[in-house]
């Protein structure tokens, strides 16, 4: 539908998180968007009147609506959006894969390695990164210019996330909103279409027979975990939670419930929430 309020759909907030007042949107970048705005028509709904709203309240989108003349709808300060989509946040809740890491340099990172299968496939990503960007793959011992991304990484100051790369068979994603007093909304489970880098494709509601009731169970206790931590560090607003079933070593079929938090509104998101917009009252 049409929408007469006006959105802001900074795709890449990821790297103004990342870069902050430094960053510039590279043109390569902004010529995606018309083709992602088009994909996410369903988020822009009409909310509040003169009320603006955007995809991740980042200064460059506020400052943006701001130019329209309208007010900005609520948002978490920069540095707690900063602090709750990096990596570190979801790397410190539960369900991590076996071996799965946070490190700060290449020391640490391999020793970690040396506990797991001499052939075990990683993968690296970078406190943040969206579309499949910002994250390197490799199998056992760091090749030579994976290691050179890790030490550039590492310079920064704020460590790599190390994983597992496992055979994943089925993506997830669970959306909700968080309200500034604590009252958490839901959405229906959905399912992910990746390309093989991770980078999301299409989402669809998940069919009943889809996935099990005790998997569904465990996802939605996670998203319950996830607001409850993110309410804790100050944040309030759209979120959502990615994650997958795998197979592992073993050929046994498991469930990783929490592999991305998404402290902002996401591609998925409006497929999720379907009608239930509490973000738009």
């Amino acid at each position: 539908m049409e929408t007469r309020t006006p959105w802001v759909l900074n795709f890449d907030a990821d790297l103004e998180l990342e870069f902050g007042e430094n960053y510039q949107r590279p043109q390569v970048i902004a010529a995606r968007f018309e083709d992602l705005r088009a994909r996410a028509a369903g988020l822009s709904r009409d909310g509040a009147p003169g009320v603006g709203y955007a995809f991740c309240p980042t200064p460059t989108a506020i400052a943006e609506l701001s130019r329209l003349g309208v007010k900005v709808a609520a948002a978490p300060s920069f540095d707690i959006l900063r602090r709750v989509n990096h990596r570190a946040f979801c790397h410190s809740l539960p369900d991590r894969l076996p071996h799965a890491a946070y490190a700060s340099d290449v020391g640490a990172l391999t020793a970690t390695m040396q506990r797991a299968p001499s052939q075990q496939a990683w993968m690296v990503r970078r406190p943040f990164g969206f579309a499949g960007r910002g994250r390197k793959r490799f199998r056992g011992t760091l090749p030579e210019n994976v290691l050179r991304w890790l030490h550039a990484s590492f310079s920064v100051g704020e460590g790599v996330e190390l994983v597992p790369w496992v055979e994943r068979t089925l993506d997830f994603g669970q959306h909700g909103y968080l309200a500034r007093d604590g009252k958490l909304t839901l959405g229906e489970l959905t399912i992910q279409e990746c390309d093989e880098q991770g980078a999301w494709l299409r989402t669809r509601r998940a069919a009943p027979d889809e996935v099990a009731i005790d998997e569904r169970d465990r996802i939605r206790a996670m998203a319950e975990r996830v607001a409850s931590s993110l309410l804790a560090e100050g944040y309030f607003g759209p979120f959502g939670i990615d994650g997958f079933r795998f197979r592992d070593t073993d050929g046994v079929l498991r469930l990783h419930s929490c592999c991305d938090v998404n402290a902002r509104y996401s591609m998925g998101w409006a497929t999720g929430m379907g009608d239930n917009r509490p973000d738009l009252t």
